[in-house]
């Protein structure tokens, strides 16, 4: 219960300052992994990203591990935080974004490439939604225990979303 309040009052948090938020500006986009935490978990990274990148005719995101990352303006930065902190959390610091995971997610198994999907999916500028079938769905729902698998995935409406907003081409 404690996770669900704090993910439901980040997210309240992160919605109220949309509009000063930093997000990908153009594509290709950078998400630069500069946690070592994240070193047994970076197919799963991948996979994420790949995740976007299949819709689209060309690469929308490129991933790069960087543990000495000099932080640039223009990438966004994988991060984990502690977990006893609970949650995940977008963070911008000016023209910086950090997507921070906790700990206590890294073996969630395909929960954390839906984790994932989502803080970058507010890397490329897609706010919270009503869908609860969307990645972008404010808190993770639909774990079906019989066939353990999600329900929620990159939708098509987050798709052309983000095609709208870039000027990308979606595959047919």
């Amino acid at each position: 219960m404690k996770n669900i309040l704090f993910s439901v009052l980040i997210a309240l948090s992160l919605s109220a300052c949309y509009d000063e938020w930093w997000h990908l500006e153009e594509l290709p986009g950078e998400i630069v992994v500069t946690d070592p935490h994240l070193e047994p978990y970076l197919d799963i990274v991948q996979e994420s990203v790949d995740g976007y990148n299949q819709h689209f005719t060309k690469p929308i995101l490129h991933l790069k591990v960087d543990y000495k990352a000099n932080k640039k303006c223009g990438r966004l930065y994988l991060m984990t935080m502690p977990g006893d902190k609970g949650g995940e959390a977008t963070v911008v610091k000016g023209c910086k974004q950090y997507l921070e995971i906790s700990r206590d997610h890294l073996d969630a198994g395909d929960g954390l490439r839906l984790i994932i999907q989502h803080e970058i999916g507010h890397g490329l500028g897609l706010m919270h939604n009503e869908d609860k079938n969307s990645i972008m769905y404010y808190m993770s729902v639909g774990y079906d225990k019989k066939t353990k698998k999600w329900h929620q995935h990159i939708t098509d409406d987050n798709l052309q979303e983000i095609a709208d907003y870039f000027g990308v081409e979606l595959k047919k």
